[in-house]
């Protein structure tokens, strides 16, 4: 018998926020530029603008969902600016990754734990991933 412990959840989501802090001070609330989630079961994905975002998350936050974000306390922060309730069961895979690499490695962000994973993209991606998060990081604040 096979020990499964995601098998229960009805959902599993993996959220990615991209925000700024407020007044560009570090450790602010959270100005939320835009979210992507995608459902892993189904593939079902949402990709929402600052001006998309509703008064409620685009995804369950039961528990009966797993809620899955790289250093999820951002993700969680992002929930808490837009006045979203928090999602009841998290798996943060900044924990994940840091358990396997500490001692070995300072590199912690979303794109070294992507290269060093055994299932890594293309160098090229890799790259473009942190060009598109820059290019999102650089834009106005405003949608046009």
């Amino acid at each position: 018998m096979t020990c499964d412990p995601i098998s229960h959840y009805r959902e599993i989501w993996c959220v990615d926020f991209e925000f700024r802090p407020a007044g560009g001070r570090e450790g602010s609330r959270p100005d939320v530029i835009c979210l992507v989630a995608q459902e892993r079961r189904s593939g079902r994905t949402i990709r929402l603008r600052m001006d998309e975002l509703g008064r409620y998350p685009p995804y369950p936050t039961d528990e009966g969902v797993l809620f899955v974000a790289y250093y999820a306390s951002a993700e969680i922060g992002c929930h808490l600016a837009l006045g979203w309730p928090v999602p009841l069961r998290i798996l943060d895979l900044y924990v994940e990754h840091r358990n396997l690499t500490n001692g070995l490695t300072r590199a912690a962000g979303l794109i070294d734990a992507l290269a060093r994973s055994p299932r890594a993209q293309s160098g090229a991606e890799l790259l473009t991933a942190g060009r598109l998060r820059r290019a999102v990081m650089s834009s106005p604040s405003t949608t046009g």
